[in-house]
């Protein structure tokens, strides 16, 4: 396992360094950023990263030129990366000391490789910013309009929320999609590299327009980590030709593709709004056996907008929740009318919001009350620990997901001192080895060590039952029990 999370850093930060050359060269000039100079450029770079961190991106440098966009003259276009140099530097030294079996042969069983994911995605931290880039993005595809471009923003939120990555792969259907599909599937059973995300957009990128996805499949498909097959179809059309034109099609083909796979599989259709002749035609013509769901944009944005403040959302999780949301045949007394639905569908997702927040919960608050006492200077008593969250616009908006409305920073401390001791987090920090509590004050840790606690613990949890999981993180909100005997 660690050589694979070793080729997966240095492939990423081969992608970074090329990315710092081009932009450097055409800052200078001279020389012109072709290949050769590029190439150049990198090895010199990949000098420092080789002696300080023992990497060597440099075998991977012909990876990414040979696909690098050029521009009228033949020279690589400036491009920034997709993942963050420090980011990428943090996780390798914190990683590379946690005491990970390595794998006997060049595969890795499906528990390890899914460990190394949720390990390496979980770090991945998302900013509200970025989350709300992407949502602009979408609204200004549905504003022009620009399928393409919405086909593509929705590609990037699935890819935020399965694997923490802004960016799809790309899948090009050449011998039909369920020929496609196999080769997806057999690379997700044989070990898919770690670096290539499982959302694949079927459209493409050219000359800076977005061309949507051809006829002959879906426009996205995403793999998760429980081997559930997504395919996903954006739709613009807001008109009476919604169900003939975007989504009757792609039922014939998911049709197709579940007899011949048989695996686990979710039909999702995507759109600014559901059509309530579209909703009709899927509740009387769906078929018990194949899952149909809808979601709008802004109920996809809704699913996004926690990432900032969870570490991991549980792939199996997710896949429940879609299941909850499915039209299927429900007798008409159950759902008369689209209305009816929708209120049970934002019903469902709030809940479903709340519930990943509370799981989420201890290690947000364990990582804010650590961040908070490195900034003091390593040590401060608890009820500054308190006042400070309580001002913190991050832990607000954390506790408005958990239903918690506007209060008054007195109220504020209130809420997070019962949730701090419902919970026993300062035992937690205490168990986790990240700071000592004595005579009510906090001792943090060393930065150095603690990194590797927060890593293996994000992973850890994210792979645990729901019965190991509460074991380990005590009560839920409101549960009863003592700040004692928790070590």
């Amino acid at each position: 396992m660690i050589a694979k999370l070793h080729e997966f850093i240095e492939r990423k930060l081969a992608e970074v360094l090329i990315s710092e050359a081009v932009a450097e060269l055409h800052r200078k000039r001279r020389p012109k950023p072709t290949r050769t100079n590029v190439r150049l450029k990198v090895v010199e770079l990949a000098e420092s990263y080789r002696q300080e961190h023992g990497l060597d991106p440099t075998k991977f440098i012909k990876d990414f030129l040979d696909e690098w966009p050029l521009d009228d003259d033949g020279l690589l276009k400036p491009r920034p990366p997709t993942v963050d140099k420090r980011e990428l530097l943090e996780l390798w030294e914190g990683l590379r000391e946690i005491d990970l079996r390595p794998a006997k042969t060049p595969t890795i069983s499906v528990e390890e490789r899914a460990l190394l994911s949720r390990l390496i995605i979980s770090t991945r931290r998302i900013t509200e910013t970025e989350v709300n880039e992407i949502y602009y993005q979408l609204n200004e595809a549905a504003r022009k309009p620009d399928p393409g471009g919405a086909e593509y923003a929705v590609a990037r939120m699935l890819s935020l929320i399965l694997y923490r990555r802004a960016e799809p792969s790309s899948l090009s259907i050449t011998s039909g999609l369920t020929e496609a599909l196999k080769r997806v599937k057999a690379r997700m059973e044989g070990g898919i590299p770690i670096y290539e995300i499982p959302v694949y957009w079927r459209g493409r990128v050219s000359e800076g327009k977005y061309l949507h996805a051809p006829p002959g499949g879906p426009d996205i498909i995403c793999v998760t980590l429980t081997g559930c097959t997504i395919l996903g179809e954006v739709t613009l059309r807001m008109t009476a030709r919604q169900w003939e034109d975007e989504i009757e099609p792609i039922w014939r083909h998911a049709e197709d593709v579940r007899k011949e796979l048989e695996n686990n599989m979710l039909l999702l259709f995507i759109m600014p709004k559901v059509r309530e002749d579209t909703f009709n035609r899927i509740r009387d013509l769906s078929r018990p056996y194949f899952p149909v769901t809808t979601l709008t944009f802004e109920q996809l944005f809704s699913l996004a907008r926690i990432l900032p403040y969870v570490q991991v959302i549980r792939h199996e999780e997710l896949e429940s929740l879609l299941k909850r949301l499915q039209i299927v045949p429900f007798p008409k007394r159950t759902f008369p009318n689209i209305e009816t639905y929708m209120e049970f569908s934002e019903k469902s997702l709030k809940e479903w919001i709340r519930d990943v927040a509370e799981k989420a919960l201890p290690i947000f608050f364990t990582t804010k009350i650590y961040e908070e006492l490195i900034r003091l200077g390593g040590e401060a008593p608890r009820r500054s620990i308190v006042r400070r969250l309580s001002q913190d616009q991050e832990v607000r908006r954390f506790l408005g997901i958990l239903g918690f409305g506007e209060m008054d920073e007195k109220e504020y401390g209130k809420v997070i001192e019962g949730i701090l001791r419902g919970r026993r987090i300062f035992n937690l920090l205490e168990s986790y080895n990240l700071a000592s509590i004595k005579n009510d004050k906090l001792d943090a840790v060393d930065p150095d060590e603690a990194v590797n606690t927060l890593l293996y613990l994000i992973g850890r949890l994210s792979l645990e039952g729901e019965h190991e999981h509460r074991e380990a993180l005590g009560d839920t909100i409101g549960g009863s029990g003592s700040e004692s005997g928790n070590k």
